[in-house]
């Protein structure tokens, strides 16, 4: 049995329960920003919301081999730093205690076992706690468990141990991490936007693109993909449902380079509707429309108008319309796509046109 069978093997924990608004939304903002880290080197990846733990990567959207579990977790600025023992403390359920935070991370080990490559419990805040080098853990970003003195070590592989009723943790102390400071809880949003940017300005050098419609497009997948309730019964679907991958993301991005030139489109199209003598009312309508579809491409929360951008883009790369005029080619893609997409007949014939041009000129 491959990981990808496994993984649907273990019924995954019951969600705790809502969360506060911005508590999630730091949480997705949050893995924003754990995407844009992966999407810079080159390997494949795979991030999973809100299955088996708040976030979950696996090594690979095809062939995954690892799975590293991330819980993201966050403090108000007037609350104190985590310690040792809010980190190990049970809270009481119906039906006895509940798994404190580093037991739900620790759970992961005990039902995927090698599968798992890391845990890493995510903050903003910061963890009260001595290393072995007497370093304070509140001065750093980032240390693995086995870092810890022997004392806060001690402290939380003995409560593991009785949490789940173990004599040994095995490998556990290696591959615990804990990430802290990350983002901040009351600008997590402009902190996402602003990586998100700056990635872009890495990436796409001189683009020209709008940074609040980009991270809002992503912003509500992430929201979309993790708000999934159904009961994900195979890898191909929580894929599909639950997570973005490599290629996911480099979808997302397209609208940059797109974007980026939509100026020079524009005129060109408009050029040539001038040329062939089209009404002076369309051109104004076209340029009206051009605006609000560099805007709405990249809006990948209105699934209708996404189907119809999608599948019109495939009738016209496919199409065997051509025309001795620009405008005749149109009306032969636009009666095609009409009769092809039921979808299409929810949006302004008008708008349609002006798709459908920007999918002929950037072919």
């Amino acid at each position: 049995m491959n990981i990808k069978d496994r993984v649907f093997s273990v019924v995954p924990r019951e969600n705790s329960g809502p969360m506060a608004s911005n508590r999630f939304d730091f949480q997705k903002n949050w893995a924003i920003t754990k995407i844009l880290e992966l999407h810079a080197k080159p390997g494949d990846y795979l991030v999973s919301f809100e299955y088996h733990d708040d976030i979950i990567v696996f090594d690979s959207s095809s062939d995954p081999k690892k799975i590293s579990f991330y819980q993201v977790k966050t403090k108000t600025e007037k609350a104190a730093h985590w310690t040792v023992n809010a980190l190990i403390k049970r809270e009481s359920g119906k039906k006895g205690p509940l798994n404190s935070f580093m037991g739900k991370l620790y759970d992961n080990i005990i039902k995927h076992n090698d599968d798992v490559l890391s845990l890493t419990f995510v903050t903003n805040s910061r963890i009260k706690g001595k290393l072995s080098n007497d370093v304070s853990c509140a001065d750093i970003s980032g240390f693995c468990c086995n870092q810890l003195c022997d004392k806060d070590l001690s402290t939380i592989i003995d409560a593991l141990k009785a949490e789940h009723s173990l004599n040994d943790l095995g490998n556990f102390k290696n591959i615990m991490f804990f990430k802290l400071g990350e983002l901040d809880i009351n600008h997590h949003d402009q902190l996402a936007k602003a990586q998100l940017a700056d990635f872009i300005d890495s990436k796409f050098p001189g683009a020209k693109y709008q940074i609040v419609p980009l991270y809002k497009s992503i912003f509500d997948e992430v929201r979309k993909k993790s708000n999934v309730e159904e009961v994900i019964v195979d890898f191909e679907t929580l894929k599909r449902k639950k997570s973005i991958s490599r290629d996911d993301f480099d979808k997302y991005l397209e609208v940059v380079t797109k974007n980026s030139s939509i100026e020079s489109t524009m005129a060109s199209i408009e050029g040539r509707l001038n040329a062939e003598q089209v009404s002076v009312s369309f051109i104004k309508t076209f340029k009206r429309y051009a605006k609000l579809f560099e805007v709405e491409r990249m809006n990948y929360a209105n699934r209708m108008l996404k189907t119809v951008i999608d599948e019109s883009n495939l009738i016209v790369k496919a199409s065997a319309c051509d025309e001795a005029t620009l405008w005749a080619t149109l009306d032969c893609l636009f009666a095609e796509v009409k009769k092809t997409i039921a979808a299409a007949s929810f949006i302004e014939d008008d708008y349609l046109r002006t798709i459908l041009l920007f999918h002929f000129y950037e072919q």
